[in-house]
């Protein structure tokens, strides 16, 4: 009897490590590239975002601890979202006036006192003018973030810098709500302490993390100016990674409001003053600011535009107002399995969507949009044609993708169209458009469900995409005249 002598083959430990890497890989790739003011706005909007927790309850206390009804409640909710929208132009406005790094501490810094004074507050009378004035202020933070994300990156890297802040802002939406409702139960005067002083430290971070980069990136300056002399610009911005700073960072840090100006030019004392406080390259920037740009309200290719986002904004809505009632009333689903539904839309966001922009940087940017509108539609159109849980995250999981294209994209190409000077009310513009749906989906969602039908909702959903997409499509040419 012969006998075969087998080898004992041994796994290679570095085929299991392959995937690893290749993963690690595209994260580090998604992440590369910028800049760490574009990190601080990150923190920032972190720790904001996960502090935010009276809106989620809102409703509740109202009713519940302040006794209103659920018709006072809800107007009590409109004059939040009118708020939304004052604080959205006036966010855009200052932004290109005092700089957008002002307003944004400001918005912390006053949306923190107004929601502690809120809780604090036992009449009707009292919490109106208090509501309105907390939305006004937190409105403001969007546009004027945006602006300063759109000024600290260079063109090609806004894209992912948008996508950032989504991030902080999807990441403190699964803390803060669950942080809420553990305070709530015990005391709601908790829940507005919380959320009052996250703002307030958010606003801290901002101011110590700023000057922090600015301080260090003046001392770069400097080192590089000595070392180089008058004849090497180029190595006189440069990092100790050995990449030099962005073309036009120092008009950046003007129009920011960190060089001491606000964009535009200044009248007499005022501008020899800040002259008198400012360094060499900081004179000249100020020195050479351009008049404030174009109005968006002139730019019609924008305005055409922003009725497009208007009416996307009001499909988008739908998946926080309608999407809830739909899952328990016609897929059977219990509050907790729908509640379930949503963490679908956050992990994929938070997993995907920076690769997801990085793979997608060497396609036209309209041409996406395209895509997530058909996406988006996709995801809410097929709602009607299945059943069960999994049916239901199947959707969730298609119109995130159609959000995950179309957010940071569609700002982005806000951005460009706008310059330094002008940057701001582009932004305001943009951000008033979805507050303005937020006001307006809401109602006309629910008015098509008890009038058409449930189904109906998801189909006028995704006939309103493919209309978006065709008009979209037709404006495509315009837009890439600037």
């Amino acid at each position: 009897m012969s006998a075969f002598f087998v080898p004992r083959l041994r796994p290679d430990p570095r085929a299991f490590l392959r995937p690893v890497r290749l993963v690690r890989g595209e994260y580090a790739r998604a992440y590369s590239g910028l800049p760490r003011r574009a990190w601080i706005l990150f923190a920032v909007n972190l720790v904001n975002a996960s502090g935010a927790m009276v809106f989620f309850f809102l409703s509740l206390y109202l009713t519940r601890e302040m006794g209103l009804t659920a018709a006072k409640a809800g107007q009590a909710l409109s004059l939040y979202g009118f708020g939304s929208l004052a604080g959205a132009f006036a966010g855009g406005w200052l932004s290109d006036r005092m700089g957008s790094i002002r307003v944004q501490k400001m918005s912390l810094a006053v949306t923190g006192v107004l929601l502690i004074a809120l809780g604090q507050v036992r009449s009707v009378a009292g919490i109106l003018p208090l509501l309105f004035g907390m939305a006004l202020f937190a409105g403001m933070l969007y546009p004027a973030n945006a602006t300063s994300m759109a000024m600290v990156c260079p063109p090609d890297l806004q894209v992912k810098g948008f996508a950032l802040n989504r991030l902080a802002n999807n990441l403190g939406a699964t803390i803060g709500p669950a942080v809420g409702g553990m305070l709530a139960v015990r005391s709601y005067g908790l829940l507005f302490w919380a959320d009052g002083l996250t703002s307030l430290a958010a606003a801290a971070v901002f101011a110590l993390l700023w000057k922090g980069a600015r301080d260090a990136k003046n001392g770069r300056d400097a080192a590089g100016g000595a070392g180089a002399g008058a004849g090497s610009g180029a190595a006189a911005g440069a990092k100790p990674t050995g990449r030099a700073e962005p073309a036009g960072s120092e008009q950046r840090d003007a129009a920011l409001g960190e060089a001491g100006g606000i964009g535009r030019p200044e009248s007499g004392e005022e501008e020899a003053t800040r002259a008198g406080e400012m360094t060499g390259p900081a004179r000249a920037v100020a020195s050479k600011r351009a008049p404030m740009g174009r109005s968006p309200w002139r730019d019609a290719p924008f305005l055409l535009m922003q009725v497009i986002f208007f009416f996307w904004s009001m499909v988008f809505i739908q998946v926080l107002s309608t999407f809830p009632i739909y899952m328990r009333n016609v897929y059977g689903l219990a509050e907790n399995r729908i509640g379930q539904l949503y963490p679908v839309n956050t992990i994929l966001i938070v997993l995907l969507e920076m690769i997801l922009m990085e793979k997608i940087r060497k396609y036209p940017r309209t041409r996406m949009i395209n895509v997530s509108f058909l996406l988006l539609g996709l995801g809410l159109g097929l709602m009607p044609l299945g059943r069960g849980f999994w049916f239901g995250a199947l959707t969730v999981a298609i119109w995130t993708f159609g959000e995950m294209l179309s957010m940071p994209l569609v700002t982005a190409l806000v951005s460009q169209r706008a310059d330094d000077s002008n940057r701001g009310r582009y932004m305001g513009m943009n951000s008033f458009s979805f507050s303005l749906a937020f006001i307006a989906g809401p109602a006309a969602g629910l008015a098509i469900y008890d009038g058409l039908g449930p189904d109906a909702v998801w189909f006028v959903c995704a006939a309103t995409c493919v209309v978006i997409t065709i008009a979209f499509s037709a404006l495509r040419p315009a837009l890439a005249k600037r």
